[in-house]
């Protein structure tokens, strides 16, 4: 079932970019300590070569450690080693986005404490909007602010 969000416009922007969703059923054990990713809270749109934040979820039913790697576009982005509490933790990270258009983000998370490692992947995606513009000097010349008499 839905729990936060809405999962439906997420599955529907989700096939515009033919990114495919598996679903798993979440079921918890009580002798097994048990982290997953919740998802990843991200702007739907940023301005072009503006810093952003994304926030990985991640919940825990005990203390535990672990990685998360982050892959934006499909590449590696970076990795940081974290300490979960029991319960949802948010992990900030920012970016800027270069080039116009959508962006994927996907966040792994690696905890040796896991007993159940399938549902430890959450994506989003940001698209950057607008465009970069530069001037040289003599174009910004002509455009100069005149002083009227």
């Amino acid at each position: 079932g839905e729990t936060a969000g809405d999962a439906a416009a997420a599955a529907e922007a989700a096939a515009a970019l033919n990114i495919k969703i598996h679903t798993v059923p979440v079921t918890r054990s009580l002798d097994n300590t048990e982290v997953l990713l919740e998802g990843i809270n991200a702007p739907d749109t940023v301005p072009v070569s503006t810093a952003h934040e994304i926030t990985v979820l991640a919940k825990s039913s005990a203390a535990a450690e672990g990685i998360i790697t982050i892959f934006r576009d499909g590449v590696y982005y970076g990795e940081d080693r974290v300490v979960l509490e029991p319960g949802l933790n948010a992990f900030p990270y920012r970016s800027v986005l270069d080039t116009p258009g959508p962006h994927s983000y996907e966040a792994v998370l690696d905890s040796f404490d896991d007993s159940t490692v399938t549902n430890n992947t959450a994506v989003a995606v940001v698209t950057a909007a607008g465009q970069v513009l530069t001037l040289d000097h003599a174009v910004e010349a002509l455009i100069q602010p005149r002083r009227l008499l």
